[in-house]
Order: structure tokens, then C-alpha cells, then sequence
């Protein structure tokens, strides 16, 4: 059950701001194509960078799909979602950096890829959010020599 907006601003105005904003729910597979992370952000390209995986490589961008919502509450509500309904597929990330628990095993991306297609783009809107091939700028990783993790598949 999510917090009231006027709530929101009165305990965090930026938060209550934010929520207002575009937001995208992503996946991301992993190079070796045993799993595949969902998350969501107000600039997905700028998380991803964050990302162990990203640092080293192992994210499979051009296989990586985005779907852009109107307010990033709602891409928070869909991130969530996906999160319960795959839990059955969960994967272990092999660290214990940022972005460990929201890795799931390759036979739950057709669920992901479906759910995100049914589900409403904002409550009580029948428009539903697409899943789009992921653009973007020319970006640069880390070489693999400065890699934060072990390998791991």
C-alpha cells in the first residue's frame, strides 16, 4: 500500500517530486544469459552505471529492454510486482555489491516481458507500457582489469 502523496511531500518533497516524474522499469540479461536483473529509475542509464556488472562488462545492453511510465511511482509499483511474481526464479547476483537481489534466473524473463506488457502504464488507465529496446549514448565501462567483482556466471 503506498503513502499518500500530500504525505510524501511533508516527509520528503523531493520524493513526492520524483514520484511525479517519468519513470522506467528495465531488464537487464547478463552476458552469460543465466540471468537477468529488473529494476527501475528516473535515469536507468545513470543506474546502470552503478552496477557491479556494468564496471565488468558482463551487462548484455543491446539485449536489454526499458518501458518509460508516466510517473516513476507507478515504474516503482511495476518493479515491485515483477520482483513477488518472479521470486520463484530468483537468482544469486555472485556479490554482495549494489544491486545483489534483483537478479533472476533467463526462464522468468517471458513472465517479466508479459506482465510488463498487461500491466496498466498508470492505475486506472487501459493504455499499457511497451518494452522497447534499450538506447543509449556511446558509454564506456570500466575495463575488466578494474572489475569490483570475482568472476562469477
Amino acid at each position: 500500500m503506498s503513502a499518500r502523496p500530500d504525505l510524501l511531500s511533508r516527509l520528503d518533497p523531493t520524493r513526492a517530486t520524483s514520484a511525479r516524474q517519468p519513470g522506467a522499469v528495465y531488464l537487464l540479461p547478463h552476458v552469460n544469459r543465466l540471468r537477468f536483473k529488473v529494476g527501475w529509475s528516473l535515469h536507468p542509464m545513470q543506474r546502470v552505471r552503478q552496477l557491479p556488472e556494468f564496471q565488468c562488462n558482463d551487462i548484455d545492453l543491446p539485449a536489454a529492454q526499458v518501458a518509460w511510465f508516466h510517473q516513476a511511482q507507478r515504474a516503482h509499483q511495476v518493479e515491485r510486482a515483477l520482483h513477488r511474481s518472479l521470486a520463484p526464479f530468483r537468482a544469486d547476483a555472485g556479490h554482495l555489491g549494489d544491486g545483489r537481489t534483483e537478479w533472476f534466473g533467463m526462464q522468468g524473463i517471458v513472465l517479466a516481458r508479459r506482465m510488463i506488457s498487461l500491466l496498466p502504464a498508470a492505475d486506472g488507465q487501459p493504455c499499457r507500457s511497451r518494452l522497447r529496446p534499450w538506447k543509449r549514448r556511446r558509454t564506456r565501462a570500466k575495463s575488466p582489469s578494474r572489475c569490483p567483482l570475482s568472476r562469477v556466471p
